[in-house]
């Protein structure tokens, strides 16, 4: 459906990764950052800093099953995409693949995968 106004520049809609030559739309796209902290405690046990390192951000995604013969995305496969434009174009690893069969429904691929570091 086409948008009838949009005065903020507001941004909306389905997400399209291009994984293997082949383009999905994502019903989601989710991915995660995050960091394990560490403590730091005085002799007494009271709490005397802390710090945080960084944790291997990850992604979860549910892709539209296009046509009957819409390849599964394949393990190990990478796709880039922009979350943020701060962060830029990441480039990201599938590492589980799998989908659903439910009687009268569409049938979608759940992904899931982490980010591609060097």
């Amino acid at each position: 459906m086409a948008t009838s106004w949009n005065d903020t520049a507001i941004p909306y809609g389905a997400v399209t990764l291009t994984i293997n030559s082949v383009t999905y739309i994502a019903q989601n796209f989710k991915p995660q950052r995050g960091a394990t902290p560490k403590f730091r405690v005085a002799e007494d046990g009271t709490p005397a800093g802390s710090f945080g390192i960084a944790t291997h951000p990850t992604f979860t995604a549910t892709l539209q099953k296009a046509i009957t013969t819409t390849a599964e995305p394949p393990i190990g496969q990478t796709f880039a995409y922009t979350s943020d434009a701060t962060l830029g174009a990441e480039t990201w690893y599938i590492t589980e693949c799998g989908h659903e069969r439910t009687a009268g429904e569409a049938i979608f691929f759940e992904v899931s995968g982490i980010k591609k570091i060097n």
